[in-house]
């Protein structure tokens, strides 16, 4: 299953961090031992035997979640920034 923006964003969490001082991304990531990966609670890799597929199938999504998060914060910089 391909990751959709909306997907990715469900299984984001962030929250503001102690203080108020920044935001913060967290993620979960567990590998079980019959060889399924989560991350956030969503299966990776599960589709396949084949451990370095599944391992790169949890890797991206991470990528995903981070890049995400870059852009969910640079949006709220940007509205925060006084019109000149």
């Amino acid at each position: 299953m391909a990751n959709t923006a909306k997907y990715v964003r469900e299984r984001m969490r962030v929250e503001r961090s102690p203080q108020d001082a920044g935001t913060t991304l967290t993620i979960k990531f567990t590998a079980y031992d019959n060889g399924v990966l989560s991350i956030n609670g969503s299966p990776k890799g599960d589709f396949t035997d084949d451990e370095a597929t599944r391992w790169l199938a949890a890797s991206r999504f991470v990528q995903q979640l981070i890049e995400e998060f870059r852009g969910q914060l640079w949006k709220e910089k940007k509205e925060k920034k006084p019109a000149a």
